[in-house]
């Protein structure tokens, strides 16, 4: 994937830095101002995710999610850098699952389960376990369950998974 040039950068960089401030809405119209060539790029896509993940617009954020996993390696909702993975919550990337997932009365388990791995992979177990309910929420508990005891992904929850 090319890299995004100026002045595309810059308004990703604008985007980012009105997301940190907490101005949505500018993070959306400096979005908006990236040329089409760049609008599905990764590093535009992921800061899309977030910007939605922080509005608590859930359809479009896992729409965007699901089509940075398309993507492969490349489309990795988490950044090699400059933050190391393992200090990048889930949660940050989707906000608290637990409601939005409820809200949008999603009848499919595996995002939330696929979640719940990454978040116990980088050892942030209560969010993993967090994760793991919203799953449990949406198909059986005795499914999940044995899904998740045989999951060496969810190996750190095994003893908490066991007493579902």
């Amino acid at each position: 994937m090319n890299a995004i040039e100026a002045p595309d950068k810059h308004h990703l960089l604008a985007a980012e830095g009105w997301l940190e401030l907490g101005n949505e809405l500018e993070a959306f119209k400096e979005l908006d101002r990236i040329a089409p060539a760049f609008t599905a790029h990764p590093d535009v896509l992921r800061l899309r995710c977030r910007l939605y993940g922080k509005t608590r617009n859930w359809i479009a954020a896992v729409n965007v999610a699901k089509a940075l996993c398309e993507m492969g390696p490349v489309g990795s909702l988490l950044e090699e850098e400059p933050v190391p993975r393992a200090e990048v919550p889930v949660k940050t990337i989707f906000g608290n699952g637990r409601h939005s997932f409820e809200s949008i009365k999603l009848s499919f388990y595996a995002i939330p389960y696929n979640l719940a791995c990454y978040a116990c992979q980088l050892g942030h177990l209560q969010e993993a376990w967090d994760w793991l309910m919203v799953a449990v929420d949406i198909a059986d508990a005795n499914e999940i369950r044995t899904l998740a005891l045989n999951d060496e992904d969810l190996q750190a929850l095994w003893d908490r998974i066991s007493e579902l």
